[in-house]
C-alpha cells in the first residue's frame, strides 16, 4: 500500500518556484568567477601584519539575504577560529549597524552564529578583537542631553 501525499506536488512546485525566481533574481550571487570569501584570506598577514579587509553588503539586495550572507559568513568566522587558534591577535571585526544583526526581541539567522563568535571569543580568549556599533542617528547627538 504506498502513502501518496496530496500535497507533495504542490510543494515541488513551490520549491522549484522559488528556486527559478531567486536565479533570475539574485543569480549574480552564484557566480563561479566570482571572489569567495575564504577567513584564511581575510586574516592573512604580510611582514607580520594583518591585512584591512572590508566588505560591503549593499549590493545583496533585500534584507533577508543580506540577513542569510552575514549568518553564513559569522558561521565562518566560527569554524576558522576553531580550527585555527592562536595566541596572538588574529584579526579585528568591526560590525556596524549590529542591532539589525543581534536584535533584542527578534530571531533573525545572525543571531545565533553572532551570539557563538562572541561567546567562544570570550571562554576561549580568541585573540580577536569585535566591536558593535550601531548607527549615529541612533546616538545622542553632542549638543543634546546624554
Amino acid at each position: 500500500m504506498s502513502h501518496k501525499r496530496p500535497y507533495s506536488n504542490i510543494w515541488k512546485a513551490a520549491l522549484l518556484q522559488t528556486i527559478q525566481t531567486f536565479g533570475i533574481m539574485s543569480g549574480h550571487l552564484l557566480d563561479p568567477s566570482a571572489e569567495t570569501l575564504v577567513c584564511k584570506e581575510l586574516f592573512a598577514q604580510s611582514l607580520g601584519k594583518t591585512k584591512l579587509s572590508i566588505i560591503s553588503t549593499k549590493f545583496l539586495g533585500d534584507d533577508l539575504m543580506t540577513l542569510f550572507w552575514i549568518a553564513q559568513f559569522f558561521l565562518e568566522l566560527l569554524r576558522h577560529v576553531s580550527r585555527k587558534p592562536s595566541d596572538k591577535l588574529q584579526g579585528i571585526l568591526m560590525i556596524d549597524e549590529a542591532d539589525i544583526y543581534l536584535p533584542a526581541m527578534r530571531v533573525p539567522a545572525t543571531k545565533g552564529p553572532l551570539e557563538s563568535l562572541l561567546k567562544r571569543a570570550r571562554s576561549v580568549s580568541v585573540p580577536a578583537g569585535t566591536f558593535l556599533t550601531k548607527s549615529e542617528e541612533a546616538w545622542p547627538s553632542a549638543s543634546g542631553p546624554l
